[in-house]
C-alpha cells in the first residue's frame, strides 16, 4: 500500500525536481517506509511505499529490464503469483517478488487488456516509452483512489487531493455544485471534487494520455451488471458463495507483515474472522471500537464473537478493545486534511481511532465492507421492498396522507430512536419512486440548505442533487426495484462514502486494509443471484447467513442491524456544544457568506434545544468549516 503522484509538462518543460518532491512529501504517511523519484525530462513519478510484500526489493518507481516501462502503484495484487506463473512461462524474468513487477510485464504483454487479468485494488500509473503515452488505472470497484487535473500546461495525479494542492497551477476555486452536493450525500459524487476542473478517476475506468497530442481519453473497462441472472440452485449457491470468500479470504491473508481483523460483532466481520481462524494456524488479533451510548456501542457482539471462535477453533483470537470518548475536535480537522476535500459520514471518526488502535499492533487488517451492498444488508432494502405496493397509491394522495401522519406522530429528537426512523420512513414513502433513493440517504433538504446559504450562492445556478442519481439510474441493468437501490449504491455510496472512508482513515495512521467481500469474483456471483436469495421477506443477508451458519453464533446470526454510526446528536448537545459554536459561528465559512450566521444559529438552537435532530446537518456544516480552516 501506497502513495503515487506523478506530472507531466503538456508545453514539454522539464519536470521540476522540488515540485515532485513536494507531492511525495505530502503522501508520506500512506508510504513511511520507502520513497522514490522518476524524472524523463517533462516526465515525473513519485512514490511513497509501506512495506507489505517482498519487503526487501520492490522498490518503486520500477522500470522493466529493457527500460520503456516505468510503473507507480498503490494497492495490492492478490492473484500477482498466477500472473507471474503465467509471464514466465513466455519467457519474461523476473528480479523482484513484488506484484509491482508482474504490473509491469502484464502491461507490456497484454497493454489495457491486462486489468481483465488483476484481482486485487490497485491504482498505478504506467508510462509507456514505446508508445509514448501514461496509462492510469483504478480497480473495478474503487478501493483505491486516484485524482488528477489537467491545465494547459501540465497534467498531474495523485493519491490525494493534498498532494495536487502542491502544484502551484491547480485551480483551487470552490465547485459550489459539488458542496450543495456534498450536503445531500455526505460525500462529492465522482468524477467531481470540491475544485473546479479537479476530478476523480472514476472505478472501473482507465485513463490514456498521448504524450504527442496531450490528449486524454478514458475508457470504462468494467461494470456492476445485475442483468445476467444464474439458475443456480440455492443449495448449490451456498457452496459456491463459501468457496470464494473462502479464497478471497485466503489471498488477503498474503503478507510479510503482521495482519489481523476489524471485527464489530455484525455478520460480515464476524464471517471474515472466523474464515480467517479456519485458514489459519496461528492466533489472531482483531480490532473493535465502541462508544458509551447504548444506541451505538456494539462491543457486547464482538466479545461474544470472540468468545464463539475460542471455543470453536485451536486458533486463538484476542480482541483488542477500545472506547471512543468525544474529547475534542482535533481529529476531525486533522481527518479533513487528508480527505482534501469536505466529507459527513461521521463515522470516518471511528474509523480513524480504529485504525488508530489497530496500528499498533498490526500493518494490515481484513474488514467486511461492501456485503451490505452485495446480499442486501441495510434496512433500506426492505423498506424499499415495501414501498413497492405503498406507490401503488398516487403520489398526490400519498403525499397528503403521509404529511398529516408525520406532523401528529413525535418529532424526531435522536436519529436511531423509534420516532426518528419511522420519520425517515414516512418521509420517504411520500417521496416519488425516481426521488426515494436520495431520500432515504438524505438528511439535508434542499429546503433547508437554501435557508442557510448566503452570498455566495447568489447568482450559482445549481442542478438538484438528484441530477446524480438521475443520470446513474439511466445506465442501471437491474430491473428489479430493489435491485436498482443496490445497485446504484454499489455505483456511488459504496466508493463514494464507503471506500473513501476506509482508505483516508487507514491509510492516515499508515495500515493496509483489504476488503475480501469486494473480489470482483465474489460480487459478480452476488449479482447474478435472485434477490430471494439474498432477502427473504425481511430477512437481510439470508444466503450469507445460511452459507456460514456454522461460523455465526445464533445471537450474531438474529441481531438486528445497528450500522457504524456515532452518536452525534448526543455530542453536539453536551462535549461537542462549545466547540461546534465556536467553529460555525464565527468561522471561515459565515465570515465569507457561504451560509448565513442567523439561520446557522437557529439550527444550532433547535438541535440543542431538542426541538428536532439536526445532527447530520450540523455535522455537514462542521465538517465543511474545519475543511476551509485546513485548506
Amino acid at each position: 500500500m501506497c502513495g503515487i503522484s506523478g506530472i507531466i509538462n503538456l508545453d514539454k518543460a522539464l519536470v521540476d525536481k522540488q515540485l515532485l518532491e513536494n507531492a511525495n512529501n505530502a503522501l508520506i504517511h500512506r508510504g513511511p517506509d520507502e520513497d522514490g523519484l522518476f524524472i524523463d525530462k517533462f516526465v515525473g513519478l513519485a512514490h511513497r511505499r509501506l512495506s507489505i510484500i517482498d519487503l526487501k526489493s520492490g522498490q518503486q518507481p520500477m522500470q522493466s529490464a529493457n527500460e520503456k516501462f516505468v510503473i507507480v502503484f498503490n494497492g495490492e495484487i492478490y492473484n500477482f503469483c498466477e500472473l507471474c506463473k503465467k509471464l514466465s512461462a513466455k519467457g519474461y524474468q523476473f528480479k523482484t517478488n513484488s506484484d509491482t513487477e508482474v504490473l509491469l510485464y502484464l502491461y507490456q504483454e497484454y497493454e489495457e487488456k491486462m486489468l481483465d487479468l488483476l484481482n486485487g485494488m490497485f491504482a498505478f500509473t504506467i508510462y509507456d516509452k514505446i508508445k509514448n503515452k501514461v496509462f492510469i488505472a483504478r480497480d473495478r470497484l474503487g478501493q483505491k483512489p486516484l485524482f488528477y487535473f489537467k491545465t494547459k500546461k501540465s497534467f498531474m495525479f495523485a493519491s490525494e487531493l493534498q498532494a495536487l494542492k502542491t502544484h502551484p497551477e491547480m485551480d483551487n476555486s470552490y465547485n459550489l455544485q459539488s458542496l450543495h452536493d456534498e450536503l445531500s450525500y455526505l460525500y462529492i459524487p465522482a468524477p467531481s471534487t470540491i475544485y473546479n476542473n479537479v476530478f476523480k478517476l472514476e472505478p472501473g475506468n482507465y485513463l490514456s494520455l498521448d504524450l504527442i497530442s496531450m490528449q486524454h481519453n478514458i475508457v470504462q473497462y468494467w461494470k456492476v451488471d445485475f442483468s445476467k441472472k444464474t439458475d443456480i440452485s440455492f443449495s448449490d449457491a451456498k457452496l459456491k458463495l463459501r468457496e470464494l470468500l473462502t479464497n478471497s479470504v485466503r489471498q488477503r491473508m498474503i503478507s510479510d507483515v503482521p495482519y489481523g481483523a476489524f471485527l464489530s460483532g455484525g455478520i460480515d466481520s464476524t464471517i471474515i474472522t472466523g474464515l480467517m481462524c479456519e485458514l489459519c494456524n496461528d492466533n489472531i488479533q482483531s480490532f473493535s471500537i465502541g462508544f458509551n451510548s447504548k444506541l451505538y456501542n456494539e462491543t457486547s457482539f464482538s466479545q461474544l464473537a470472540t468468545e464463539h471462535f475460542n471455543k470453536l477453533f485451536s486458533t486463538q483470537v484476542y480482541n483488542n478493545e477500545k472506547i471512543v470518548q468525544p474529547n475534542d475536535i482535533k481529529i476531525l480537522r486533522k481527518l479533513m486534511k487528508h480527505c482534501g476535500e469536505p466529507y459527513s459520514d461521521s463515522s470516518i471518526l471511528p474509523s480513524f481511532m480504529l485504525s488508530q488502535w489497530t496500528k499498533n499492533k498490526v500493518t494490515v487488517a481484513l474488514s467486511g465492507d461492501g456485503a451490505d451492498e452485495l446480499f442486501a444488508g441495510y434496512d433500506r432494502y426492505f423498506i424499499i421492498k415495501l414501498s413497492k405496493f405503498i406507490n401503488i397509491i398516487p403520489f398526490h394522495l400519498r403525499k397528503a396522507f403521509l404529511t398529516i401522519l408525520s406532523k401528529i406522530l413525535p418529532k424526531k429528537i435522536e436519529e436511531r430512536s423509534v420516532s426518528g426512523k419511522i420519520q425517515r420512513i414516512l418521509n420517504l414513502f411520500s417521496q416519488k419512486e425516481n426521488c426515494q433513493y436520495l431520500t432515504i440517504l438524505n438528511r439535508f433538504p434542499d429546503s433547508l440548505k437554501h435557508q442557510l446559504y448566503g452570498e455566495q450562492f447568489k447568482d450559482f445556478k445549481m442542478l438538484p442533487s438528484q441530477h446524480y442519481i438521475d443520470e446513474l439510474s439511466k445506465k442501471a441493468t437491474a430491473s428489479n426495484f430493489v435491485e436498482k437501490f443496490m445497485e446504484l449504491d454499489i455505483n456511488s455510496y459504496l466508493h463514494n462514502d464507503i471506500l473513501t472512508k476506509v482508505d483516508v482513515s487507514s491509510m492516515a495512521n499508515s495500515l493496509e486494509v483489504r476488503s475480501p467481500f469486494l473480489d470482483y469474483k465474489v460480487v459478480e456471483f452476488a449479482q447474478s443471484l435472485p434477490l430471494s436469495y439474498k432477502l427473504k421477506g425481511n430477512q437481510s443477508k439470508y444466503i450469507l447467513k445460511e452459507a456460514f451458519s456454522d461460523l455465526l453464533p445464533h445471537e450474531i446470526t438474529n441481531r438486528k442491524k445497528a450500522g457504524f454510526g456515532v452518536p452525534v446528536a448526543e455530542w453536539f448537545r453536551n462535549d461537542w456544544n462549545k466547540d461546534l459554536k465556536e467553529n460555525l459561528l464565527d468561522g471561515i465559512s459565515v465570515k465569507d457568506n457561504y451560509f448565513k450566521r442567523v439561520e446557522v444559529e437557529k439550527l444550532i438552537n433547535k438541535h440543542q434545544n431538542k426541538q428536532a435532530d439536526h445532527s447530520y446537518s450540523l455535522w455537514a456544516l462542521l465538517t465543511f468549516e474545519l475543511f476551509l480552516q485546513e485548506s
